[in-house]
């Protein structure tokens, strides 16, 4: 029980994150709860109770960024298809010009909501932490 990991373990670990990830996923999901918060959860315990027995942080970091990286790239690649699809589609089953009316009056909605929680909350933002200023 006293042996150190060696350099051939690496993969090992990131093998093992995977599966652990997964595994406890599916089994929230047969169990009827939450697979993500299942996952959540099984990440904190990892990070408590087993993060000493980690060979290289960094790099099971770095690996978890990439992947991260990638599939965020291909998850948006996706969304940005789908939604050329749906704007190409011909006039009955597409978009009308009130929808385009509509999105660009969310947008100034959201946009003035932004600008209204921001400027209502100024005088405490600027006053804890490490405060701020108009020009940030």
């Amino acid at each position: 029980l006293g042996n150190h990991l060696n350099s051939h373990e690496n993969v090992f670990q990131i093998i093992a994150t995977i599966t652990t990830a997964y595994l406890c996923f599916y089994t929230g999901t047969i169990a009827n709860t939450s697979g993500a918060v299942a996952v959540a959860v099984c990440g904190v315990t990892t990070k408590t109770f087993g993060s000493h027995l980690v060979n290289k942080p960094d790099m099971l970091e770095s690996f978890w960024m990439l992947v991260e990286a990638i599939l965020n790239t291909l998850l948006f690649t996706l969304g940005g298809l789908e939604w050329g699809a749906i704007l190409s589609l011909p006039a009955p089953l597409g978009p009308i010009a009130s929808d385009y009316g509509y999105m660009f009056m969310i947008f100034g909605f959201m946009q003035a909501i932004r600008f209204g929680l921001f400027f209502s909350s100024y005088p405490i933002i600027s006053r804890i932490g490490l405060g701020t200023n108009l020009a940030e």
